[in-house]
């Protein structure tokens, strides 16, 4: 098989040594972080503070902290968006803020992986402290050495109370609750990219404009976004890094009803690191209007009832059945200590399931799966899931997940399992918590099919079946409004959280008769569904499909995970689907206003 094109974020790299070189790489190390200190007011007022923290912070009968980490974000953001050919909005904005990781105790217990009765998380937001803009010295650190009092007093707040509901719970067993990792120094030279926002506003209106082609859709959106971050972190076990960190994409968002009522809503984004890697504006738009037929035909689309059989996931459609079960199944895998029981309910996220099948088959033996957070690109398409260093300043590792199908290890972050100790580089902050997830996710066969629609026919035809179904895309999951997640959280109290299925109902799904003919069909949900359907596969294709995406919870939230799939087409060889229910509404008694004239 040939090995795949996949370019890499560091090429030299400085190697192990012996401990007496060892230190004189040390040394090189401080040295140039005492010049860059110098340099920069930033790093030397974290620098200065850390130090004076770690020698004298400490409340009379409680413990200094063990370990303290400082990390400060400097983003700035341009975001344009448009609706129907007009741009609604335009801004550019920088914020500095202040992250701190400040624990008390010790590495096996300390007072994290616990969420006290009023830290219930409802904001989904990680707690910071805004900092001047200004590269002032003595105003940046008044301000880290205000906020490093406030988290080392509730720190200890946080640890009474966890040993508290510890004593009174029977736990069956305990983990240390962080781990150690190796020092390691990297400072990049801060990158500036100009940005032509007229050039943007005009795509970005000229893509808007596209919809006023679709008279059956109802609201649509575009929205152009670059970001860029230099991070900067260093913590009491002598890491140090300066990192730069790029996200540019458009993304449109259509909405619409069909003749029941029910809500029909589809995205189409595009996704790189920096502008000048998203696609031509020609593709863009080709792919945009064809989301836009798609959502308009299925306006009209009859039922379909219920399907047992073949079910084929093409393209995007593959990388997502991966990520859903695969990715998350392998991600967030070790979950808080609740103050309050019913707030795990709530608060219970379906991912980490995989964790209790380790060494053990879970696919096919000719499917390999690695996690590379190191690679930029595969075959020229952008990866943006990747990173260098991970959010808690460990150096990111290439790991092979699944071999001969086979779970050999997991994404790990510094917090511990019982099976795996150290973290691999894979630590990110979501939603508050540092958490082990995937970066970029590579799904490689070595046995592979050229014709998966024949061998999806001739898979019907053995079943005697009319016709096998095809899944393209499932359902979008388009981060909520403000007042969506809010409704959705005074929910939980009133009737109970909703169930999460493992794999979201589908989108664009056709049939594919014996005699090759095609006929869409509505959206079905997965009946039945667990991690053991992996195994079930029975055909790979030669394609492959790059798959970039972001895991937010809601519009406008800076708290965010760019992932990449990469991923073959697949059949699996047994499937159940029926018919979702779906809420209703009526529509809009007048006509949209454009297409009434």
């Amino acid at each position: 098989m040939k090995k795949p094109s996949i370019r890499h974020r560091r090429k030299n790299e400085p190697r192990r040594t012996d401990k007496g070189f060892g230190m004189l790489i040390f040394c090189l190390f401080l040295l140039i972080s005492i010049l860059y200190g110098q340099e920069s007011p930033i790093l030397q007022a974290m620098q200065d503070e850390l130090l004076r923290t770690t020698k004298n912070l400490k409340l009379q009968k409680e413990k200094p902290p063990y370990y303290v980490a400082y990390r400060i974000d400097d983003k700035e953001d341009i975001t344009i968006t448009a609706r129907f050919g007009a741009i609604v909005e335009d801004h550019s904005e920088r914020t500095r803020n202040l992250y701190i990781d400040l624990r008390v105790g010790n590495y096996d217990f300390d007072n994290s992986n616990f969420v006290a009765g009023e830290r219930s998380q409802f904001t989904g937001e990680e707690n910071f402290t805004p900092l001047p803009l200004d590269d002032d010295y003595d105003a940046i650190r008044q301000k880290i050495w205000l906020a490093t009092d406030a988290e080392y007093k509730a720190a200890i707040d946080l640890l009474a109370k966890k040993k508290s509901v510890v004593e009174h719970k029977a736990l069956t067993e305990t983990i240390p609750d962080f781990s150690r990792s190796s020092a390691y120094q990297k400072i990049e030279e801060i990158q500036k990219i100009k940005i032509d926002c007229d050039c943007w506003r005009k795509r970005v209106k000229e893509i808007s404009n596209l919809f006023r082609n679709y008279p059956k859709l109802q609201t649509a959106k575009v929205v152009f976004r670059f970001s860029h971050l230099v991070r900067y972190f260093i913590d009491s076990e002598g890491n140090k890094q300066v990192t730069n960190h790029f996200l540019t994409y458009i993304e449109t968002y259509a909405r619409t009803q069909n003749q029941a009522g029910a809500n029909l809503f589809d995205l189409v984004g595009f996704y790189a690191q920096k502008p000048f890697e998203l696609p031509e504006l020609s593709f863009m738009i080709d792919k945009v209007k064809a989301m836009a037929e798609t959502l308009s035909l299925y306006t009209e689309v009859k039922e379909e009832k219920e399907y047992t059989g073949p079910v084929m996931f093409a393209g995007k459609a593959s990388c997502q059945l991966f990520y859903q079960i695969f990715g998350k199944g392998v991600s967030d895998t070790r979950k808080p200590l609740y103050e309050q029981e019913p707030m795990e309910k709530i608060f219970e996220e379906n991912t980490g399931f995989l964790a209790g099948k380790l060494n053990k088959s879970i696919l096919p033996d000719y499917i390999t799966i690695y996690d590379d957070p190191t690679a930029i690109d595969y075959q020229g398409a952008p990866l943006i899931g990747g990173y260098s260093v991970d959010d808690q300043g460990v150096k990111a590792e290439n790991i092979e997940l699944v071999k001969a199908g086979k779970l050999v290890t997991l994404p790990m972050s510094k917090k511990p399992l019982k099976e795996i100790k150290q973290s691999n580089g894979h630590g990110r902050f979501y939603n508050g918590v540092a958490r082990n997830y995937i970066s970029n996710l590579i799904v490689k066969s070595d046995k592979t099919t050229d014709d998966l629609e024949k061998e999806l026919i001739n898979l019907c035809k053995e079943k005697d079946l009319d016709y096998g179904i095809v899944i393209s895309a499932f359902s979008p999951s388009i981060p909520k409004t403000i007042e969506e997640m809010e409704e959705e959280i005074y929910s939980y109290f009133g009737g109970g959280k909703p169930e999460t299925p493992m794999l979201v109902p589908t989108f664009v799904a056709y049939k594919l008769y014996t005699d090759g003919r095609k006929e869409l069909i509505k959206g079905l949900k997965f009946e039945g569904i667990t991690p053991q359907v992996l195994k079930d596969i029975v055909a790979v294709g030669k394609d492959f499909t790059v798959y970039n995406t972001l895991l937010r919870e809601r519009f406008g939230s800076d708290s965010y995970l760019p992932i990449s799939v990469v991923a073959p087409s697949l059949i699996i060889e047994k499937m159940v689907l029926t018919s979702k229910e779906e809420k209703t509404k009526k529509q809009p008694y007048l006509t949209h206003p454009y297409f009434a004239k």
